[in-house]
């Protein structure tokens, strides 16, 4: 809004100053009877005409954008201070990533000024930490954006994630203690009701240090060990 009146007020700055220039060139008088007897209803046609014009352009935009609309964003850096306009295809080099190609999809506005809320680079777990989120490359079209963190910093976490306005639930890759895979999971609340018991009889023995409670609906989710007696 700010941007428009400003712009107005430039319109009618240097209108005004047109004025005075063939003012001072020309005869006051001349002028005044030419604007006299200007017909100012072609300046009305001509301002409804452009108006026109930008009406079926917005239009024409809104229902290219819509055809090219995806349910996710896939990229794997954050991407703060990139000016993205609307429609426009991402394309973006990371200077710690030399040489990876990172993928953006067409997006509406006002999607594509929200990427980093809805394609974050990162994931806070209950345990405090932040998890990098790994996305799949543009061309996989059944990849899932997914983190790999241990199951003790997730303890308590009943609801999964979801990205990209809640359409797009993030993969979880569980790990143990020494980061090794124990469960790949889309449903938290599934794992911690029937597999985690059965993760947790054939761990708590091989990581006596680490926490492996019976209900890991209360524990205290952390990323240490149990501290020594």
């Amino acid at each position: 809004m700010k941007r428009i009146v400003s712009r107005l007020i430039a319109g009618i700055a240097v209108g005004v100053a047109v004025y005075v220039g063939f003012s001072i060139y020309a005869d006051v008088g001349r002028v005044g009877d030419a604007l006299r007897s200007f017909h100012w209803q072609y300046a009305l046609y001509a301002c409804l005409l452009a108006a026109t014009n930008y009406a079926i352009r917005f239009g024409r935009w809104q229902i290219y954008t819509a055809q090219y609309e995806t349910e996710a964003v896939h990229f794997k850096v954050s991407i703060e201070n990139c000016d993205v306009r609307p429609g426009e295809r991402l394309a973006i080099n990371d200077p710690g990533r030399v040489g990876v190609r990172l993928a953006g999809r067409l997006l509406p506005w006002p999607e594509a000024a929200r990427l980093g809320e809805l394609a974050p680079e990162s994931l806070a777990v209950p345990s405090g930490s932040r998890i990098r989120i790994d996305y799949p490359d543009a061309a996989d079209a059944t990849g899932r954006p997914g983190v790999a963190v241990k199951l003790q910093e997730c303890f308590g976490w009943a609801e999964t994630p979801r990205l990209a306005d809640g359409r797009v639930p993030v993969l979880f890759h569980l790990l143990s203690p020494a980061r090794r895979p124990l469960a790949v999971t889309d449903d938290l609340a599934s794992f911690w009701s029937g597999p985690y018991a059965q993760v947790r009889a054939e761990m708590r023995g091989r990581y006596p240090r680490h926490p492996w409670p019976e209900d890991p609906w209360t524990a205290h989710a952390t990323a240490r060990t149990k501290p020594r007696n």
